[in-house]
């Protein structure tokens, strides 16, 4: 019945799901969903993504929790805790008041995905639910108002919607939700508890004591001494922000976890933002650094090429993103040593190194450029819109002289960041493949990468002008310049 049998049960209960506030222990496809109800303004609210959640402080593994949630002028303190593996403990304190307490409601719901009924057992104050041989218990600290049954998080947010607080003909001891209700007139602050166990008595007992009594002060390591708090600010942004794909079935750290469901419909993968998540993860974490890895080298298409962009409603197949893999995943070995990295990533990118040369060298120069293959049905496909996304830089002024051609499905400029970057990728690839014990493979690849240095030292450089730029086809520079006429100096190309 484990629906996810890989996490670790450190990390199983978190905020996986697309509402930051709600907290799933992911194994068992189990919720805890906060929902509020505001009388005047009418409306109920799961604090979706947006200006009204103030995130803060966030452990990588769901120990610590916390935010900020407002809902029409009522302000909440949010935090969670885990005492356990096992339990999570959960609490909200009301910072303002838009509105009379009474008529404000604060609502813990417990729910399963797998739909399997929920049971509340008024004798042990308890709200439990059964999949497979595991009992999970959400208890409370103080008795709920009253406790409601419905059929989806969104019929109980309906129901506050069309009949309001004061209604009782929702209460239910068996729904597949089931919603414990209090106010803020009476419960100002609230504390609440669940528990996950093998018996029923036990995960009861194990949900109503952690929420009776005080749970430990979780205090996260701070970053002290140069750039104080920036690592503490990376590992936030990156909790908050890794989510469970619940499509493929996978942990990955989002782009943005406001746009997953609103703009992709599910899921997205940007090539290479997924590659600075992979950077960023090696700083924190080992396993969220190969989870993320993973996800990046999924993209990769038959053709060769990894893709520039995945979503639930679309494939870029026809392009790709800046070649950095190499680069980050070199970088990742030197921090953690792990050669498994190193074997995970080698044969994708190797790939991807050579897909640039077979596709994007039209007039075998050994200089590339950007644009768009005749493959897959992906939006902007076969436009020059659709090729500067390879850039990453999609509407850079230093685009606006390159024209599309339809023959090669290229821009016409010879771009000195491209190349510069295809350079430090066969570097990097060399050293991989040295570091894997194949010394033939890494002799090719340097003398790619030495044939490539020479040759953005000798086109791009505009002696006018004292800086690399890009070039047209035909020869004459660029006049627009970027950050990546710097990109010279970080593959060796410069004198």
């Amino acid at each position: 019945m484990l629906r996810t049998p890989t996490i670790l049960p450190e990390r199983a209960w978190n905020t996986w799901s697309a509402r930051p506030l709600e907290m799933v222990f992911l194994p068992l496809g189990v919720r805890i969903t906060p929902l509020a109800y505001s009388t005047h303004a009418g409306r109920a609210t799961v604090f979706p993504s947006g200006p009204a959640l103030r995130l803060g402080r966030h452990a990588l593994d769901g120990s610590l929790v916390e935010a900020e949630a407002e809902h029409a002028g009522t302000r909440l303190a949010w935090t969670y805790r885990k005492p356990d593996p096992y339990c999570v403990v959960g609490s909200w304190r009301s910072l303002a008041h838009g509105e009379w307490g009474l008529r404000f409601w604060v609502n813990m719901c417990l729910s399963a995905e797998c739909g399997s009924a929920v049971r509340y057992d008024p004798a042990q104050g308890a709200a439990i639910v059964k999949i497979g041989h595991r009992f999970v218990a959400l208890a409370s600290r103080e008795a709920p108002v009253q406790v409601t049954g419905h059929a989806s998080i969104e019929a109980a947010a309906e129901d506050y919607e069309r009949n309001g607080y004061f209604d009782t003909r929702a209460r239910s001891e068996a729904a597949p939700v089931i919603v414990l209700r209090f106010n803020l007139e009476m419960m100002r602050k609230g504390v609440f508890a669940a528990c996950v166990a093998d018996d029923r008595a036990l995960a009861v007992g194990g949900a109503r004591g952690a929420c009776s009594g005080t749970p430990a002060d979780e205090n996260l390591a701070r970053q002290t001494g140069h750039f104080a708090g920036c690592l503490d600010a990376v590992r936030d942004v990156m909790a908050w922000n890794t989510v469970w794909d619940e499509m493929n079935g996978r942990v990955y750290t989002s782009i943005s976890r406001n746009w997953n469901l609103a703009k992709f419909g599910g899921y997205g993968v940007w090539l290479n933002d997924q590659l600075f998540h992979t950077l960023l993860s090696g700083l924190l974490d080992r396993g969220l650094t190969r989870d993320n890895l993973a996800v990046a080298l999924a993209s990769a298409t038959p053709q060769g090429n990894l893709a520039c962009l995945l979503t639930a409603r679309d494939a870029w197949v026809d392009r790709t993103q800046p070649p950095i893999g190499g680069f980050i995943v070199w970088l990742l070995y030197l921090r953690l040593r792990a050669r498994d990295l190193l074997e995970l990533a080698y044969p994708v990118l190797a790939r991807n190194h050579a897909w640039w040369w077979r596709n994007r060298d039209p007039d075998g120069s050994f200089l590339c450029s950007y644009g768009t293959s005749d493959v897959g049905e992906a939006l902007y496909k076969g436009t020059a819109f659709g090729a500067r996304n390879e850039s990453c830089m999609d509407n850079a002024p230093v685009h606006d002289e390159a024209a599309y051609d339809e023959s090669t499905r290229c821009l016409t400029t010879l771009d000195v960041g491209l190349n510069s970057l295809l350079a430090l990728d066969a570097e990097m690839l060399s050293a991989i493949a040295l570091a894997l014990g194949k010394p033939e493979e890494a002799a090719r690849h340097a003398q790619v990468a030495e044939r490539t240095r020479t040759l953005v030292r000798e086109t791009f450089w505009d002696e006018r002008r004292g800086i690399f730029a890009n070039r047209l086809r035909s020869g004459e520079f660029v006049r627009s310049v970027a950050p990546t006429s710097f990109y010279p100096l970080i593959a060796g190309c410069a004198t």
